[in-house]
């Protein structure tokens, strides 16, 4: 825990060392006071850096701000977004069945099939449920909750 401060306040003292560096300048007059005591923040936040990667495990928690790539990370993966497509074709399907019900040409086999294919989409990817939910909500008969 103490790690992490020491960890935080050194990439604090770091960031506003560097910036006043660059910033010094500006300031005309005052601006070297400025700089030497924004070269002492540095100097003093190398010297916390050296410490830290020797004995407070500095690397580890630097290591932590690393992006680690996963295809999974933000959207589900890909095997969400092929069940998420076969619902959609599941959906258009049930539309388009139910529009022949209408005129007296729906199967009632082609029914059951679509619920069981929905169903087994559903269980094997309960997040579609949530995902799904006005569009699923609109076709109470496709869903056996």
């Amino acid at each position: 825990m103490l790690e992490r401060l020491a960890f935080v306040c050194w990439l604090a003292l770091t960031a506003v060392s560097v910036g006043l560096l660059g910033m010094s300048p500006w300031f005309g007059r005052e601006g070297a006071e400025l700089f030497l005591a924004a070269l002492g923040g540095t100097i003093l936040a190398w010297l916390l850096d050296h410490h830290g990667r020797r004995h407070l495990h500095f690397a580890e928690c630097t290591a932590a701000f690393d992006f680690i790539e996963r295809p999974d990370l933000f959207n589900g993966g890909v095997p969400h977004l092929q069940r998420a497509d076969d619902l959609r074709r599941l959906l258009e399907a049930w539309k388009e069945l139910y529009e022949r019900r209408t005129r007296g040409d729906g199967d009632v086999w082609e029914v059951q099939a679509l619920r069981h294919k929905t169903e087994a989409l559903l269980a094997a990817d309960p997040q579609l449920r949530a995902e799904f939910a006005q569009e699923l909500a609109q076709h109470p008969e496709l869903v056996g909750h």
